[in-house]
């Protein structure tokens, strides 16, 4: 399933089930969940030590009867018992039954949401519900690797008469991001027959168009589409999903120009805030900028976009770009501090000075929030943020109180228990292994369900990995893996443990824990993945030492890199993986200058895959790795010239506006004599 159709699934949850939730114990009392007492600030002295003031500020707390928690969805379990028991009870609240159906699909479960939603369209005679229900089946299939079945789901889906072609247009993204783009063109040549000179065949022959890599082409259909269908009521919806598709291959620039080309002027929020979107997994920050404080010129008075740049500075503060975080945090803090969102600026203000080591003053912010905030909804979550900001640049004793902090007050809040579960972290993290094993212990016995506590031990075992902070995240591994051996998410855990001693430059450990991994018979569906990202972390930290001028290590980790891609071909070779592993491979001994070895493995990936998504950039590789060997006297010019030549040419006739197109044609133009 996409990412953008994971979140939207995952909203449209939450609302349903948060409307279940207040019909279960009132409105009245969702507020009193988050109505914690505190030290008034009469009571406080402004030189407390910030630990002593935590610790302090923790009694009368108020307990809540909803303790346990779905954490896939961040809902109460007992949401998730009740939808249960409408389906036992086969009443025909078709939405509770989805929202039950989709919890199983974002836990993983595949084998039972394939039952549930199954068991729906069987049952319903609705058939845009029946509808509603392929779809879903048809991102679980692809999800779990069962791609012959998604693809005869597919073919039924696309022929029958009642099927949507918003439907059909979702399924066929789903090929062209895996980059199955033989299924996807056959697909949209029967929408094209099937809506004949209708908005939906100039989109098939839009969709058509963009594999080719052909802009100016592109032009022309985005063009006759405007003039022809811009009233149409897909219209808007569907240039957004174009959008998100391009943003999904990584083409951020085609993506905006999507926009442009056929929204015009965009007046609205929803098209400039896309715009920044792309920029900003551009990398392009200073653009990004400035489109930012447009946006708040034009839209400053809006209810709207408060929230919208909350989620922009979050956005930006995960991409490393802290001078449009900050930017953003400013204006909400000189213009919105009378408002509910101030608490995010605060909290930022705090999370910045533990970020530059000014422990005081962040001691002293961080008083401030607590104070201000205390009877505030969101004080449990933005807490808990500042606790992993101490987690994450190595302050764990402030972390563990805080982690304490939040629940200890907060039992009903959903970021209680995994504020317990960073507790642990940190204690494993000071070395503290005993307390860490007493805490999951507890979460034991409280009645939360295993599934929950691997699936938060993972997740901040993860956190901790990609900060280097590897004590704690192998500590919590290596237990959950004894405490349940057995576990479905035994794969997940072994992936991780690769991933940390790969980091850790234990070869001969990640090893072990790659051929487990593969040798692993009920969880099939996953490890052709999970080798895979083992491989790619050999590279990842490859990259990561050259960058430090750490280059001969470096190319300990490309050559390791190597080994284990060939592991991947070996044991999926008639997967995708395999033919990614070679175009891994093709790129590792490009890194480490063996351009023979280089060239067989991309020519291998373009002989067996010529609609690679990256076909483009393997053809522009296959001409720089012949003329690198040309360069380093390991191919006489007269033999590698002629070579290079076709290799550009074809390029940009295949290829005439890819991103690798210029280069091509500059290598043309500086050798004359070979035209």
């Amino acid at each position: 399933m996409n990412t953008l159709s994971k979140e939207l699934f995952t909203f449209m949850a939450k609302i349903l089930c948060g409307l279940l939730f207040i019909a279960i114990i009132g409105p009245s009392n969702l507020f009193a969940l988050g109505d914690v007492p505190l030290k008034n600030s009469s009571e406080l002295s402004s030189d407390e030590p910030i630990l002593e003031f935590i610790q302090n500020s923790t009694s009368s707390k108020k307990e809540s009867k909803f303790v346990k928690y779905n954490y896939s969805l961040d809902v109460p379990v007992t949401v998730f018992e009740s939808l249960s028991k409408i389906e036992d009870e086969q009443a025909t609240y078709w939405d509770s039954r989805l929202v039950h159906a989709e919890s199983f699909y974002m836990q993983g479960d595949y084998e039972k949401a394939l039952e549930a939603f199954a068991r729906i369209k069987e049952e319903s005679n609705d058939k845009d519900l029946s509808a509603q229900v392929d779809i879903q089946l048809f991102y679980i299939l692809v999800d779990s690797a069962k791609h012959a079945e998604a693809l005869s789901l597919l073919d039924r889906v696309t022929s029958e008469k009642y099927s949507s072609p918003v439907d059909c247009f979702q399924m066929i993204r789903v090929f062209y991001t895996t980059r199955n783009y033989t299924e996807a063109q056959k697909h949209l040549d029967v929408i094209k027959d099937k809506y004949e000179n209708s908005f939906w065949s100039q989109l098939a022959t839009i969709y058509k168009t963009t594999a080719k890599g052909n802009k100016s082409q592109l032009d022309r259909q985005l063009k006759l589409l405007k003039e022809n269908y811009s009233e149409h009521q897909g219209y808007e919806a569907e240039v957004f999903s174009l959008y998100e598709y391009y943003v999904e291959i990584g083409d951020f620039s085609q993506s905006i120009h999507v926009l442009k080309k056929c929204l015009g002027t965009m007046e609205t929020i929803e098209p400039k805030l896309r715009v920044i979107n792309s920029l900003i997994l551009d990398y392009k920050t200073s653009l990004a900028q400035q489109k930012i404080i447009k946006l708040i010129k034009s839209h400053s008075d809006e209810d709207a976009i408060v929230q919208v740049l909350v989620e922009l500075a979050a956005d930006t503060g995960q991409m490393g770009m802290p001078s449009i975080e900050k930017m953003i945090y400013e204006w909400i803090h000189e213009n919105k501090a009378d408002t509910e969102v101030a608490i995010w600026s605060q909290a930022y203000f705090v999370r910045d000075d533990i970020k530059h080591g000014n422990a005081d003053k962040a001691a002293v912010k961080l008083k401030h929030l607590i104070l201000k905030n205390k009877e505030h909804s969101l004080l449990p979550r933005t807490l808990y943020q500042i606790a992993n900001s101490y987690a994450q640049h190595k302050q764990p004793v402030m972390a563990r109180t805080l982690y304490h902090y939040v629940y200890n007050n907060w039992s009903g809040d959903s970021r209680a228990l995994w504020a317990k579960m960073g507790y642990a972290m940190s204690s494993f993290s000071m070395e503290k292994p005993e307390e860490a094993k007493k805490t999951i212990d507890d979460l034991v016995s409280s009645g939360l369900d295993p599934e929950a506590i691997m699936d938060m031990g993972f997740k901040f075992s993860v956190f901790f990995r990609e900060h280097r902070l590897f004590v704690g995240a192998q500590n919590m591994l290596t237990m959950l893996n004894k405490r349940w051996p057995n576990a479905e998410k035994g794969l997940s855990f072994d992936l991780e443990l690769a991933r940390l001693n790969v980091v850790a430059g234990d070869f001969d450990a990640s090893e072990k824990f790659m051929d487990k991994m593969i040798d692993r018979e009920n969880t099939f569906s996953g490890r052709g993945q999970a080798a895979f990202l083992v491989a790619e972390e050999f590279l990842n930290e490859g990259r990561y030492l050259e960058n430090q001028g750490n280059v001969e290590l470096s190319k300990k980790y490309y050559h390791k890199a190597i080994d284990h891609w060939k592991k991947v071909i070996t044991h999926f070779s008639d997967t995708s993986l395999g033919i990614e592993a070679n175009h891994m491979i093709a790129n590792d001994y490009h890194y480490l200058g063996d351009y023979t070895n280089a060239l067989n493995h991309y020519e291998t990936v373009l002989e067996k895959y010529p609609d690679h998504e990256y076909a483009w950039n393997i053809q522009y590789m296959i001409g720089d790795s012949i003329n690198q060997m040309k360069i380093k006297g390991m191919m006489p010019a007269d033999e590698a010239d002629p070579q290079i030549r076709f290799a550009f040419t074809s390029l940009l006739e295949d290829y005439p506006n890819s991103r690798a197109a210029n280069a091509a044609r500059t290598w043309l133009q500086e050798n004359p004599e070979l035209n």
